[in-house]
């Protein structure tokens, strides 16, 4: 235990001063920096307490020069560049939007062949006739179509690519699979 070193009573370890003592200390010292900043001389006076004394180092009986009628220069603004470009590719703002990709498996989109059949596959789609689609609407309700098309899924019990660890052991497949 600590003792205060106003009044000498017990405090805790880290204290300087009891609460009444520092209550006291505090106002005593917000008095006295409220009284040093009314003493304080203007800015404009010969000495000031934060700069020290201000030294005159102008020949006797000269003026400060006055910088009133001069104005601040404009800063120097570049011309604006014209686009550098080689001409292969087109500016972005003049490139097509991209086709939506959304509802095309991960698989396809990742194949560029793949994805191109897709594509023109939907384009296809989108320009043929109304009944061409009514026709291939009515063949698909019929529920008897078969579309070779898409690929076959793989059997459930096989396995396309061995099951290794980075060392190249077998990993045993989960139960659940």
């Amino acid at each position: 235990m600590n003792e205060c070193i106003d009044c000498g009573d017990p405090i805790g370890i880290r204290a300087t001063r009891c609460k009444p003592c520092r209550r006291i200390h505090r106002t005593r010292y917000e008095r006295d920096r409220v009284a040093r900043l009314e003493r304080r001389p203007s800015d404009s006076g010969p000495e000031t307490d934060l700069l020290g004394p201000v030294v005159d180092y102008m020949a006797g009986g000269t003026r400060p020069p006055d910088f009133s009628g001069i104005t601040r220069q404009p800063k120097a603004t570049r011309p604006p560049q014209a686009e550098i470009t080689d001409g292969r590719v087109p500016h972005p703002r003049d490139r097509a939007p991209k086709r939506d990709l959304a509802g095309i498996p991960a698989e396809v989109r990742q194949d560029r062949e793949k994805l191109r059949r897709e594509l023109a596959k939907r384009d296809e789609a989108d320009m043929s006739s109304w009944e061409t689609m009514q026709a291939r609407n009515a063949r698909q309700a019929d529920g008897r179509v078969v579309d070779f098309s898409r690929p076959a899924l793989p059997a459930l019990a096989a396995r396309s690519v061995p099951r290794v660890n980075a060392i190249g052991q077998s990993v045993p497949r989960p139960r659940w699979s």
